[in-house]
């Protein structure tokens, strides 16, 4: 069997991984031996100092530093060739004179590294005009699943990188959202916001982009439910909200909504029976903020639920698709919960008096009716996010 490279993720949880097997146990995740490996990496092409390595990992006070630096070396080496193959003669770690370094010669693949050439890759095709452009940087959204070494978060050494990677990731939404506005592809720009502002939380310029990405799309009354709970977050984490993302709220402010006699008749009109209430954007979002309202009081929590499609076959029938998820929805949740279609392809869900810690289930019992009942799953994914309100 060919041996796999050595897989190291830290674009989020640290990983190590050799031949598929994990080598970081949870309970020595920050030892340091793991440290002084995250150290050599990070600073992958340069040789450290014996002297820089002690200071990093305070062996100081150590009744032998020097012993103990050089203990540490030999267990990671050990730790690191472990089932690797007895062939491969090309260490990990080299030494020069009384320094060390990572060898970018071993048989390794770090996370980082592709996801820079996955960005680089992707603003070259965009100064191209090329529309692969934004597949390409989906792996790269797919790739960065936190922070660099975001569980190494005091070590002052780590914070350049992390700084740099987060920066690449934002520096290259912007040029992808230039590039994906100019061709009308406002859901698909929005899409990408909302799986990076997954893991980057307090960024105004992906807010803002997000939020107008959905105003440009025509769904006003999702970009202010999204505009709330960006603003929302800022105040529960006791955060100054920026200027622009104010600006923001103005603009969201002054789209009216259409005359409410339009929404009582539709509300009116709709069938006495059993299952969830399905309505249009516009209903949809007074419910929200009503609810909104009661959960400022002691009421029965609710949850407010982002479903979509992921189409792997493009040429199925999207529009039967989302008609036979309303029926569905509508039939596997309860009289009092809430449906709305916001899109041929993305539907939101107000869930009335119940905790966050049983939406899975619920979902994922939709997911398996729908694709037993209904279609087949080499063609389409079902993708949700959902939050407590």
């Amino acid at each position: 069997m060919k041996e796999k490279p050595l897989e190291i993720h830290t674009l989020g949880r640290f990983v190590v991984k050799n031949n598929d097997k994990n080598l970081i146990s949870d309970n020595n995740r920050l030892s340091k031996k793991w440290i002084l490996f995250q150290f050599l990496f990070t600073n992958s092409g340069r040789p450290v100092s014996r002297e820089r390595l002690i200071k990093i990992l305070d062996l100081e006070k150590n009744d032998d530093p020097q012993g103990a630096l050089t203990a540490l070396i030999y267990r990671l080496r050990k730790t690191l060739k472990n089932g690797n193959n007895e062939n491969n003669l090309v260490p990990y770690i080299n030494t020069l004179g009384e320094a060390y370094i990572f060898n970018k010669k071993s048989s390794y693949w770090l996370d980082a590294e592709r996801f820079k050439e996955i960005c680089q890759e992707t603003i070259s095709l965009i100064a191209k005009g090329k529309i692969g452009a934004i597949e390409i940087f989906r792996q790269a959204i797919s790739l960065y699943r936190g922070d660099y070494l975001e569980e190494t978060r005091t070590e002052e050494w780590v914070w350049s990188s992390r700084s740099y990677y987060r920066e690449l990731l934002i520096e290259t939404m912007i040029k992808i959202d230039d590039f994906m506005q100019k061709r009308n592809l406002n859901e698909e720009l929005w899409k990408c916001y909302e799986d990076i502002l997954g893991v980057i939380k307090f960024e105004e310029e992906l807010i803002l982009g997000s939020v107008t990405a959905l105003l440009n799309s025509g769904y006003q009354g999702l970009a202010r439910i999204k505009y709330e709970e960006a603003v929302n977050l800022f105040r529960e984490n006791d955060l100054q909200i920026p200027l622009a993302l104010k600006k923001m709220g103005e603009r969201i402010n002054i789209i009216k909504f259409k005359d409410p006699n339009r929404i009582f008749k539709e509300i009116s009109s709709f069938e006495d029976v059993e299952g969830a209430l399905v309505c249009d954007p516009d209903t949809f979002t007074l419910i929200y903020d009503l609810e909104k309202r009661r959960c400022q009081r002691d009421v029965p929590p609710a949850v407010l639920v982002h479903l979509g499609f992921e189409y792997k076959n493009h040429l199925v029938s999207q529009e039967e698709y989302g008609k036979q998820m309303v029926e569905v929805l509508k039939s596997q949740f309860r009289c009092g919960d809430v449906v709305c279609r916001w899109s041929k392809d993305l539907f939101t869900l107000l869930l009335i008096n119940i905790e966050k810690e049983n939406v899975e289930k619920i979902l994922e019992r939709v997911r398996s009716f729908f694709f037993r009942d209904y279609f087949n799953s080499e063609d389409v994914d079902i993708e949700y996010r959902y939050y407590k309100i």
